[in-house]
């Protein structure tokens, strides 16, 4: 037994480096557009929403909580997704990003019974970036627009242009008809929010593109006096498509403008749906007009959405027993009365339904009439600011001239929440059973009830600041994110219990929102937050939270919301900049570090030192911080309460417990650099007792320094805070830092340093502008009996052809430790290897210390931080999103399935076969 585990872990250590498994993504805000979101009605029985949020592409179901959740990685900014609307419906998708089009589809897991997929099958390449997709309501063509607009046909198994035309402006709205030779309608987006074209612009046209596959292509445009916001063709149900007279049927296009104004657009020359007339006798005009503004009492494009009504696939019907039944009755297609309808939402919580009659009546003519029916209200909804996105809107009705029944809506709101509602009527008694609609009673019960769901797919808007993982204790499970727009977003992480792996089941530690914050529009509005970081909490139940910004560092309590609470978030403390010891910019980094549990020992009281960090002067400041737990007679445990009043405490109050706060500052005096002739390129400091696999310990201590710099002279330096106890310090000296080690890392300036948590390791940057090439050195301290401060020796040095982001040390708790390097667009992890020290022959007693590449992951997205979440998994910050990773490690033959994986691993597993006595 013993020669099989050693011969598998040399056969391990060749196939070093091993790949991480596909991490989690963590998506950001849904792209605020109409043309990147998109519903599926019917598919395996649920609805579907589809919607690109940055470069990413989310399908979930519309269930909350969905009970599935795909992210799809695009190379670039999503523009468009749209589903196939075949019935019955195959789950195919197309997404556009750049100039490419991706087609995915549905495929089942061959490892993981009813499990499945959506996976690419097709790709189109075009010259433009493309700005909006949709598909024919067969699904034979696909439509893609930009400074082009282009049909492309589907010749299975690949794709052929049909026709192609320039635009003067790039069009980014398009609307397709059913069949591949229908008429095509797009438009250029105008945002009433920037500045409107002026009245004649070209920007105000909706082109429309006909064709009947002989005479080639004609390109009509159809004049508007302002902006176009939405345009879509009165949609064609499947027993429209199927129905033996398909051109009884109008085409119709709404367009909504920013004049307030819908207009709806017909031929009026006498061509219909797959017609065989002469294109060039074709004349599309306007056949109604809707002054929605007038009517709504606000502003279409804004806060007002308007749309055709998706029907049903059937009618819903009366049975003779008294309940109800879905038919698919095509004679209903030919009554009299036949309607269509619009849905639009807003203003503010409002839905209102538009009746659309005459559109088919032919002989003889009559124009359209379309009238308002019935306004709702949408109720449990926060009101959000801004404007919202109608995705969908679908009618089930008794017959095809009477009112909905039911409606289904679909809404993307400003705040990121996906809601989705349904309207429908009440159950009738069999005595009222006819619906009239012209009955005033009737038409009040109609859509008089209400149902809705949130799918909240919440993410950040602005760019990621910074990421920080609560790391003072294993038990806590939860993190942080900050972005650019003053957003807090809090993360619950799974337990540690719950991180497995094996073969077929690569799932990794999901990341759930608990919470959001808005900073600016809470307390501090006025300041612009630049960083935080956690302190040490003083009890399991409530989490303190360091934000800095140009005036302040304002401390929030979070708790963690139990099941069925909501989260909870308070500023319960500020700790403001004296004016004479700060700059104008907010500090560049915030951290603290634990001082103990305070005088009497006791969870009840906490003492920690936060410090806030200006890079262009690099300067320090630094508070003491006392927090005590008050009882319920307002005492506290083990303290006198005089003693922390000379010192200026007060007291503050979180949830119902209150807490008794000192803030004592420590401001050390600058470091001294410019005589000395050189700069402080960068630094860093101790992370908390970083969480570590519970069953192995911990590193659980502080180094004998506080913080390292690097220099511009090639030099790194250990500094120490030279009083931490402000008891012991003098009124009239404040503290020093104080050198307590140095060492020459290279002959240049150092671009980052990075040392473990017990400090056993420093981790030195270096780049050559010149070739581009990366030097980190892993340097070892070393005390010499009887000397003051310990020795520095090179242990090993790695060299990398490309820039390196960031360096971070991961404790595994067994005296092992590992480092993790991100570069532009890939992340590394290595491990230490040890020598045998058990070995007698003197050639391999030279055999020095050395680390190995243990794991390797590209990602498609520049990487701009690095950090390491629990029980060694590895966090990339991107722009707007986050990839986790698992520790689950593999090696394929190359193909993409489970069964090419030839080794399976983890980074605990590597970490030990590369250690003493198994790899030499």
């Amino acid at each position: 037994m013993a020669m099989a585990e050693e011969e598998h872990s040399a056969d391990t250590s060749l196939l070093l480096p091993l790949s991480f498994f596909r991490p989690q993504l963590v998506p950001p805000a849904p792209n605020p557009r109409s043309s990147a979101v998109d519903c599926l009605s019917d598919l395996g029985g649920a609805s579907w929403i589809a919607y690109g949020a940055g470069p990413l592409v989310v399908i979930s179901p519309l269930t909350s909580p969905p009970f599935f959740r795909q992210v799809i990685e695009l190379p670039e900014l999503v523009n468009a997704v749209s589903w196939s609307p075949t019935i019955p419906s195959l789950g195919e998708i197309a997404m556009a990003a750049g100039s490419t089009i991706f087609f995915y589809a549905p495929i089942s897991s061959p490892a993981q019974s009813g499990s499945f997929s959506w996976k690419q099958r097709e790709t189109i390449v075009e010259n433009y970036t493309v700005e909006a997709i949709a598909w024919t309501g067969t699904g034979d063509a696909l439509v893609a627009a930009g400074f082009d607009v282009v049909l492309w046909l589907r010749k299975k198994p690949s794709w052929e242009v049909g026709w192609r035309s320039k635009a003067q402006v790039p069009q980014n709205l398009v609307s397709a008809t059913g069949f591949a030779q229908g008429p095509v309608a797009t438009a250029s987006l105008s945002n009433i929010d920037k500045s409107p074209p002026l009245p004649g612009d070209v920007q105000n046209n909706v082109l429309v593109y006909l064709t009947d596959g002989k005479a080639g292509l004609r390109k009509l445009e159809l004049p508007h006096p302002c902006g176009v916001s939405m345009i879509q063709w009165r949609p064609v149900s499947v027993r429209h498509l199927q129905n033996d007279h398909p051109n009884l049927r109008r085409d119709v296009l709404l367009t909504s403008s920013i004049d307030g104004t819908a207009r709806l657009w017909s031929d009026c020359g006498g061509g219909r749906s797959k017609d065989s007339h002469n294109i060039r006798n074709r004349i599309f005009r306007v056949i109604a007009t809707v002054e929605v503004n007038s009517c709504l009492s606000g502003t279409l494009g804004t806060d007002i959405s308007l749309m055709w009504a998706v029907e049903s696939r059937g009618v819903v019907s009366r049975e003779k027993a008294g309940g109800y039944s879905l038919s698919e009755n095509d004679a209903d297609l030919h009554q009299a009365g036949v309607c269509d309808w619009l849905v639009s939402t807003g203003p503010a919580l409002s839905v209102s339904f538009w009746a659309v009659h005459c559109l088919d009546d032919m002989s003889p003519v009559r124009y359209p009439r379309v009238n308002l029916w019935k306004k709702q209200k949408l109720t449990d909804q926060d009101l959000s600011k801004g404007s919202s996105i109608l995705v969908e809107a679908c009618v089930s009705r008794k017959s095809l001239s009477g009112p909905p029944v039911m409606c289904s809506l679909v809404q993307l709101l400003p705040d990121c929440k996906i809601v989705y509602s349904k309207f429908y009527s009440p159950i009738l008694e069999s005595g009222n059973a006819h619906l009239e609609v012209n009955s005033g009673a009737t038409k009040e019960r109609c859509l008089s009830c209400i149902s809705s769901g949130v799918l909240n797919q919440d993410g950040h808007k602005g760019s990621i600041r910074q990421v920080c993982i609560y790391s003072y204790s294993c038990k806590i499970d939860l993190s942080v994110s900050l972005d650019s727009d003053g957003v807090l977003l809090f993360w619950s992480l799974p337990a540690l219990s719950s991180y497995s792996w094996n073969l077929h089941t690569t799932s990794v530690p999901v990341w759930n929102l608990i919470g959001r914050v808005e900073l600016k529009s809470g307390v501090s509005s006025d300041n612009e937050f630049s960083c935080l970081t956690w302190a040490p909490s003083l009890e399991d139940q409530t989490h303190l939270l360091l934000l800095a910004s140009g005036r302040q560092i304002d401390c929030f309590g979070v708790r963690i919301p139990g099941e069925g609470e909501g989260f909870i978030s308070q500023n319960i403390f500020t700790v403001p900049f004296d004016e004479a010891n700060y700059g104008e910019v907010p500090p560049d980094d915030i951290f603290t570090i634990s001082l103990g549990l305070g005088c009497d020992q006791s969870v009840n009281h906490n003492c920690f030192l936060v410090s806030c960090v200006w890079k262009q002067k690099f300067q320090i400041l630094s508070w003491k911080v006392n927090l005590h737990c008050l009882t319920q007679s307002g005492s506290m445990d083990g303290c006198s309460t005089d003693d922390l009043s000379n010192e200026g405490g007060y007291q503050v109050s979180f949830e119902g417990d209150a807490y008794y706060v000192t803030v004592s500052p420590c401001f050390p005096k600058a470091f001294s650099t410019s005589q000395d002739g050189y700069e402080i390129t960068c630094f860093s400091y101790p992370s908390p007792n970083a969480v570590v696999f519970p069953i192995k310990g911990s590193c659980g201590y502080f180094p004998w320094y506080h913080i390292i710099t690097g220099c511009s002279d090639g030099s790194v330096k250990l500094w120490k805070l030279g009083i931490l106890d402000s008891s012991l310090q003098s009124e009239k000296e404040s503290p020093s830092w104080e050198l307590v080690g140095s060492f020459i890392a290279n002959s240049g300036y150092i671009a980052s340093v990075s040392f473990s948590n017990c400090g056993t390791r420093i981790a030195t940057l270096s780049n050559t502008s010149q070739t581009g090439t990366s030097c980190i050195g892993i340097w070892e301290p070393v005390c010499i009996p009887g000397g003051t401060s310990a020795v520095f020796l090179l242990e090993h040095t790695i060299t990398l052809k490309s820039p390196v982001v960031q360096l971070s040390w991961f404790s595994i708790g067994n005296g092992q430790l590992l480092l993790g390097l991100s570069l532009e667009k890939e992340l590394r992890v290595y491990s230490q290897r040890m020598p045998d020290l058990d070995l007698i022959w003197p050639e391999k007693s030279k055999e020095t210390c050395f680390w190995d590449c243990i794991a390797v992951s590209p990602t498609y997205y520049e990487i701009k931080d690095f950090l390491w979440g629990p029980k060694a998994t590895p966090v990339l910050v991107h722009d707007k999103h986050l990839s986790v990773y698992s520790q689950g490690l593999f090696k394929s033959d190359g193909q993409s399935d489970a069964s090419s994986i030839t080794c399976a691993s983890n980074i605990q597993e590597i970490c030990e076969k590369t250690s003493v006595n198994n790899l030499t």
